[in-house]
């Protein structure tokens, strides 16, 4: 049986088991015999010779190394032993394949070996741990000299190390898991048992004797799958114990695209054993980590764009017996830059010290600071395990208290702010949640009170749930607090627009999922909200328009929205002036895309002139189209402003929208508006950009006026409109249009509308009386008609144009100019007065009245004949010194009159003031062809009336004289001394009474019941229906308002009369006494007979037989009487009974 040499074990003493031979029991015992000699005489002999002896030794070793090569000592012998040094720094076994060894120098410029193409893995067939373009070892000098290879320092170059070949329960996710209690938390205490063990294994492999220093030059170190940055890259390190034994390290390296320095130190106490102290410092130089936008759109959760800043972190370690010590962090980030997707950015620097506490289970945090801006956080406080309690799950707590912070946000103008905090919750790491349970900050004026939760996510920004409480604080204070991640629209406008005041009962909610928060996409309605109620705050509106102080009101968001309402308050103007403000609101949309427009939308209320005031300024600047000023005007108004409010200064304001609304009472224009006087003016006013409009009652020029306008601003082309209604009085009218007295009377409604030569009237007459005194025709109250026309002045004239008076049956058309006298002329070419009148009439100013002209074929004169035969024997009455004259000239082809009749060219030539005729002359033909002529002159203060007509009967029912009268020549003469009544006769010969009711009357009453008609007691022989008379004649005295009449009498073959009396009077009576013969022709003869006809005929008209009479009462339904004794008096006697 073949016996199997046992392999040698290799048994190795550290060096500190190694005893110095001068230390042993047998060198101490013996004493030197020989003498030493003395220094001074050997010293340099031994100097020189050591001298050079080492010399020699130093050229010849690297001769004969270069002469013999490295084959001579022998590559699988270099391989043994660099796998023994390898396995003696790793701490297990290895297995090394390289190629051919070559002689080169190390980085201390001595020999030194390189073999090339390494594979290095853990024991044969392992998985490559590294993989190394070159491996390098430095030759100790001196054991070469006795041709053994040993060691000094070892280098790499081009390497890749995989920590990941590494079995499980090795490496860094070994070295973490060690960390961690029975919980799965991280203990303090087991933390700093580990840094202390991790410099002892790195004294104890430096003392296994294989190098002195290890370089590493281009190495990738692969971490673990599951650990952040992926690759380690060294550019430069190496790791170096001195003569003293202390330990030194320094590398330049790069983890995750940033570049870092690494360095520290390590020494033991003075026996060289423990305890240990080290000192490690890691430092990130000012450096900028920037995204491809290109990511950004595949991963829209990715938050950070750009990530800048120096960062240095200090850990220092002194053990203590027992493995006991203190661990001290210090870590600093300076000029730090943290730039999201969303643009925002975080700027400033945060330092923080803190310590282990094995024994209290946390770690100190003795300080933290954080500087941005002006703002100044500093807290103190401690995170550890929390004590297990049954059904929780493992985790951490926290406590962070700061007691002399300092907010001060960027682009803020409020004070900076001093604040008291304290924030205090759990972790889990399982579900990587961070809690605040406890949130509160406290100010001089309130505190904000809030719960959070923080989830962390690999790769993605934090999620958020954030709820924050105020119950009272200043408005100033918020601001300061306000998170800056947390709606930066409303956040921004508070800053800008928001000042001085109290917020009450407030909050703000965040819910953000993780990868939300700064990615580029603003967050929702759903993800962020806010509602403040504030109160005697300052809220700046835009541009040059004053803020509103005092305010009362609420802010709110959802998301990018913002919504600003205002309950009250008041906006103090640069004059002094104030205005009221309320319900308003200002709400902002989508504030994340520019241009951020808010709509302002208020109610405001004060004097005209605070109101004008405000109105006046950018970008409004209403007044800026109006010829006043704010100081012109007085009364009160109210109303309603919005407009859209630009957030950002860039912004275009010409084109942004505005309306204000207001209502206005006793307001009034201090000068003319164009040329007019307004006041005491109640109504509305609406301005837009475009245009602004204008409805009111008011007073214009004195008179009531409504209003309706219509102004275009800025050259937009919008429809001018003059709208303008006026109520004129006789007083009013005689002030805008002097001359129209005897034209109209009584209040007409006036619209105007128009401007320049479009401008247009429209006058409603219903209520006003419109007489046309030259025609004798007028309308009266209640009667419906209108008139309009267009007007234009020019240099003092304004010419009326396109007039139109209508009604149910009368219109008329022309033109016309007007001064400032009054009418000046006026072109009627259709005239209708009546319904079938067809005329033309033309007026003129002539001296102090008007020449009028009248052409035509038909018209109605029946309401000039009425006017006519009113003012005849008037005096003179109505035509008083201010009274306006009218001539006329008429030539008409058909003039209707009363009673159907009517006359053929008729000619009629009129001077008259008012009411009173100056002179008249007229003519015409009547129906039978018979002429017909009339005047009616004053000359020398003596006036006279002359008629004239072959046709007695159709003049006078043309004139609605006398209806009853058929045919007869009437002549009549007037005449009266100056306004006396007139006095004359009037004769008219061979007529016919047709129907007369009177006479019919007479000779058909009963004086008694008993007696007998005079009709029957002449036996039936008087005919009433139509009775001829050759003669009538009378004595007539016309003055204003009666008729008398004197020696009247009636002739005819059967009937006669006489009469005398009052035909009318001012009351509308009659009163006629007279006598009626009945066979008036054989009663005429017995008057002819002297004597016996004086005896017994009837007097004046020498009739025999004859009955008195009286015809009294109304003139329009008169009684008759009859004296029935008089049938039988003598005629001598009968004027014993006549009616007295």
């Amino acid at each position: 049986m073949e016996q199997v040499t046992p392999k040698h074990e290799k048994i190795r003493f550290r060096r500190h088991e190694i005893a110095r031979l001068s230390e042993l029991p047998s060198a101490s015992a013996q004493e030197r015999l020989v003498p030493e000699p003395k220094m001074g005489f050997r010293i340099v002999p031994i100097l020189a010779w050591g001298f050079a002896a080492i010399l020699l030794v130093a050229l010849a070793v690297p001769a004969a190394v270069f002469l013999f090569g490295i084959p001579g000592i022998g590559g699988e012998r270099i391989r043994i032993e660099a796998e023994a040094a390898l396995t003696r720094m790793a701490g297990f076994d290895v297995d090394a394949a390289m190629g051919d060894p070559h002689l080169s120098v190390d980085a201390s410029r001595f020999i030194a070996f390189q073999v090339d193409d390494v594979r290095i893995s853990r024991g044969s067939g392992g998985a490559n741990l590294v993989e190394a373009g070159s491996l390098r070892f430095g030759l100790r000098f001196l054991p070469l000299l006795t041709g053994q290879v040993r060691l000094g320092s070892a280098g790499i170059e081009d390497a890749r190390i995989s920590l990941s070949a590494l079995p499980p329960g090795e490496g860094p996710n070994a070295t973490l898991a060690s960390l961690t209690g029975p919980d799965g938390l991280i203990d303090p205490g087991l933390v700093m048992k580990a840094a202390f063990s991790a410099v002892h294994r790195t004294f104890e492999a430096f003392d296994a004797g294989a190098t002195r220093r290890l370089d590493f030059t281009n190495v990738e170190i692969l971490l673990p799958a599951g650990m952040p940055g992926g690759t380690l890259h060294l550019e430069q390190a190496k790791i170096e114990r001195g003569l003293s034994g202390a330990i030194a390290f320094d590398a330049v390296a790069s983890w995750a695209g940033r570049s870092f320095r690494l360095e520290g130190t390590a020494d033991r106490d003075g026996k060289g054993l423990r305890p240990v102290a080290f000192t490690t410092s890691l430092a990130f130089d000012r450096t900028e980590f920037e995204r491809d936008p290109e990511s950004l759109k595949g991963d829209p959760k990715t938050a950070i764009m750009r990530v800048g800043g120096a960062a240095r972190i200090d850990i220092a370690g002194s053990e203590a017996e027992g493995d006991r010590g203190q661990l001290r962090v210090d870590a600093t980030l300076d000029d730090a830059d943290i730039v999201f997707a969303s643009g925002d950015s975080i700027r400033g620097s945060a330092s923080i010290a803190a310590s282990f506490q094995p024994d209290a289970q946390k770690i100190e945090i003795e300080r933290a600071e954080l500087l941005a801006g002006r703002s100044r956080f500093k807290a103190h406080g401690a995170v550890g395990p929390a004590p297990a309690l049954e059904g929780e799950a493992a985790h951490y707590r926290y406590e962070l208290v700061s007691d002399g912070s300092l907010l001060a946000p960027e682009g803020s103008s409020e004070p900076d702010l001093p604040i008291l905090a304290r924030i205090a919750g759990t972790f889990d790491p399982t579900t990587r949640r961070l809690t605040a349970r406890d949130i509160g900050v406290r100010t001089s004026s309130g505190q904000v009170m809030g719960t959070a939760i923080i989830s962390f996510v690999e790769g993605r920004s934090p999620g958020i749930d954030l709820a924050l409480s105020v119950p009272e604080m200043t408005v100033s204070n918020i601001k300061q607090i306000w998170p800056w991640f947390a709606a930066y629209g409303a956040h921004r406008w508070a800053n800008e627009k928001l000042f001085g005041g109290t917020v009450k009962n407030s909050r703000l909610s965040m819910s953000v999922a993780p990868g939300r928060l700064g990615n580029g996409t603003p967050l929702s309605r759903d993800e962020i909200s806010g509602y403040f109620e504030v109160s005697g705050t300052r809220f700046d509106v835009t541009g040059q328009i004053p803020p509103v102080r005092d305010g009362v009101g609420s802010i709110s968001f959802q998301g990018t929205d913002v919504d600003v309402r205002l309950s009250s308050g008041t906006v103090f103007l640069s004059t002094g002036r104030t205005v009221a403000a309320s319900n308003g609101t200002f709400v902002i949309r989508r504030a994340e895309l520019p241009p951020v427009i808010g709509q302002l939308d208020i109610d405001i209320a004060g004097s005209a002139d605070a109101v004008a005031e405000l109105a006046s300024y950018k970008p409004i600047d209403a007044m800026r189209h109006l010829p006043i000023a704010p100081e012109d005007l007085s009364g009160q108004v109210s109303g309603n402003v919005e407009a859209r409010i630009p957030l950002q200064a860039e912004t275009d304001m010409s084109n942004l929208g505005w309306a204000v609304k207001l209502s206005y009472t006793g307001l009034s224009i201090a000068k003319p508006f164009e040329g007019q006087n307004v006041s005491d003016a109640s109504g509305t006013i609406e301005v837009v950009p475009t245009v602004a409009e204008i409805k009111a009652n008011a007073k214009l020029n004195g008179m009531t006026a409504t209003l309706d306008i219509s102004e275009p601003l800025g050259g937009s082309g919008e429809a001018r409109k003059r709208d303008i209604t006026l109520v004129m009085d006789a007083k009013t009218r005689n002030a805008v249009a002097p001359g129209l007295e005897s034209l109209l009377d009584g209040p007409v409604n006036v619209k105007m509308s128009g401007e320049g030569a479009a401008r247009r009237i429209v006058a409603d007459l219903a209520d006003a009386r419109v007489s046309v005194p030259w025609a004798g025709w007028s309308k009266g109250p209640g009667i419906p008609a209108k008139l309009s026309f267009g007007y234009d002045t020019v240099g003092g004239e304004t010419r009326i144009s396109d007039i139109e008076l209508s009604g149910q049956s009368f219109s008329l058309a022309g033109s016309a100019t007007v001064t400032s006298s009054g009418l000046s002329r006026a072109r009627f070419q259709q005239v209708k007065l009546n319904r079938n009148d067809d005329i033309s009439v033309d007026i003129k100013r002539d001296g102090n009245g008007y020449a009028v002209t009248i052409r035509g074929n038909v018209f109605d004169a029946r309401s000039l004949i009425k006017q006519s035969l009113e003012a005849a024997g008037s005096g003179g009455g109505g035509g008083g010194k201010d009274s306006v004259q009218v001539t006329l000239d008429a030539d008409v082809a058909y003039v209707a009159g009363f009673q159907n009749e009517a006359m053929t060219n008729v000619k009629v030539a009129y001077r008259g003031s008012g009411s009173r005729i100056l002179s008249l002359d007229a003519s015409g033909t009547t129906g039978t062809g018979d002429s017909f002529t009339a005047s009616d002159r004053t000359e020398s203060g003596q006036r006279s009336v002359k008629v004239e007509s072959g046709n007695a009967g159709a003049v006078l029912r043309f004139l609605d004289i006398y209806p009853y009268m058929e045919g007869g020549k009437i002549t009549m003469a007037l005449g009266a001394q100056g306004d006396s009544a007139l006095r004359g006769q009037i004769d008219a010969r061979n007529f016919t009474l047709v129907d007369e009711p009177r006479l019919r009357s007479i000779v058909a009453s009963r004086p008694t019941a008993d007696s007998r008609t005079l009709n029957e007691a002449v036996k039936g022989q008087i005919d009433t229906s139509r009775v001829g008379f050759e003669r009538g004649f009378a004595q007539i005295e016309k003055g204003k308002g009666y008729l008398n009449i004197d020696n009247g009498v009636l002739r005819g073959p059967t009937i006669g009369s006489t009469f005398q009396g009052a035909l009318y009077d001012a009351k509308g009576n009659m009163s006629i006494t007279g006598t009626f013969m009945p066979a008036y022709g054989l009663n005429r003869l017995f008057g002819e007979i002297p004597l016996l006809g004086q005896i017994l005929g009837n007097g004046r008209d020498r009739g025999l037989i004859g009955i008195t009479y009286k015809v009294a009462g109304s003139t329009k339904s008169p009684q008759v009487q009859v004296n029935p004794i008089s049938v039988i008096a003598p005629g001598i006697f009968r004027s014993i009974f006549e009616f007295n």
